[in-house]
């Protein structure tokens, strides 16, 4: 790319006059990260979320749910709700342009005024890691949706322990109806998947990973041998081609962080959840 114009550098700021104080790197939002840095350790903000949805909320606005920037799915089951609505819709053979019911669209719009609610989340971006963290993987899956959440588990050095959130994913179920034990296996795919992902990106090779599930028929899967169906099988051997069965362990329904994932929640909800 060439230019005519000579002093085209003049109007480029001088590199020895260019501020690189650190504490006014977040005065600038970055893919919609900002972090002030009198709010001390840094924070992700989801600030922008409500605006993907102004206009025409009468009908449903499938293709505003992919533009949430939210790449570790931190937000994904603020929307799963949304995305019942959306596979309803579809089933009833709705078109695109059609408006919905009224029932939807009641249920639509208290989610989107309820959206102002993920200003209040902060998410520390900074991962605490040492010799002595283990990763947890919590899987979970119901009638209509499926998912999992991997924390890193760290015991630092004054005996506390602490738990941070690293990347969480949920997925609607298919249309064609499945039974709860086959939906849990397809969570188990998501955080086998998910914590392959991590270790790769961290570079952790070594680190103890332990996989938590409340599905006994599920855990019965991947721990025995049988003429499983070809769905079951295929996802059997992918699980254990990635964990070991020693890996595996059985939580308690009511203590499984992964309900929230697979179930879904509000956004006011969200702000609540520990």
């Amino acid at each position: 790319m060439h230019t005519k114009k000579c002093n085209v550098l003049s109007d480029i700021e001088s590199l020895h006059s260019m501020n690189f104080y650190v504490d006014k790197l977040w005065e600038f939002d970055a893919l919609g990260i900002s972090d002030p840095w009198e709010n001390s350790k840094k924070k992700v903000m989801f600030s922008e979320t409500a605006k993907q949805f102004q206009g025409n909320l009468v009908i449903l606005p499938d293709s505003r749910f992919e533009k949430i920037f939210d790449p570790l799915g931190l937000l994904y089951h603020t929307t799963l709700i949304q995305k019942w609505l959306l596979q309803e819709s579809w089933k009833n053979k709705n078109s695109w342009d059609c408006p919905l019911p009224s029932n939807f669209q009641k249920e639509f719009l208290r989610w989107v005024k309820e959206t102002i609610s993920l200003n209040e989340i902060r998410i520390p971006r900074y991962l605490v890691m040492t010799k002595n963290s283990e990763l947890y993987v919590f899987v979970d899956a119901c009638r209509k949706s499926y998912g999992a959440c991997v924390y890193v588990r760290t015991v630092l050095d004054s005996s506390e322990v602490k738990a941070q959130l690293v990347r969480a994913k949920s997925r609607v179920a298919p249309i064609k109806e499945m039974s709860i034990s086959k939906l849990e296996l397809m969570a188990y795919c998501i955080g086998t998947r998910l914590t392959h992902s991590i270790k790769v990106a961290f570079d952790l090779p070594d680190m103890l990973i332990t996989y938590w599930s409340n599905s006994m028929t599920a855990l019965w899967w991947i721990r025995e041998h049988g003429e499983w169906s070809i769905f079951v099988s295929n996802r059997v051997k992918e699980i254990r081609k990635l964990t070991s069965l020693e890996q595996w362990k059985h939580v308690p329904g009511n203590k499984n962080p992964a309900d929230i994932v697979s179930r879904g929640c509000s956004p006011k909800q969200l702000t609540k959840s520990e």
